[in-house]
């Protein structure tokens, strides 16, 4: 969805934008927020790599919530169990 947040840099707290859509594991570059260089007066930049955290247990309201948010996105919910799953890839069609 979005966010900005603040992000301990070199000079202090920096706001960064997350864009709506970014994935687990995008870095994002902080352009001249970096290290000094050594040979003159420019900055380098900054990468901050995007963690997204999903919670390992959910309520039966924020499961509900997160499936109505899938089917309205056209994904299917697979209720079927991993060793269910698993047993499935190996059948012949």
């Amino acid at each position: 969805m979005g966010a900005t947040i603040e992000v301990p840099s070199l000079g202090g707290q920096v706001d960064v934008t997350i864009p709506p859509g970014t994935q687990s594991g995008t870095t994002l570059r902080l352009r001249g927020l970096g290290m000094p260089s050594v040979r003159g007066t420019q900055r380098g930049d900054h990468h901050v790599t995007v963690h997204v955290v999903v919670p390992a247990k959910m309520n039966k309201r924020q499961r509900e919530a997160l499936d109505a948010y899938a089917l309205a996105g056209g994904d299917e919910i697979d209720d079927r169990s991993f060793l269910e799953r698993v047993k499935d890839a190996f059948r012949p069609e």
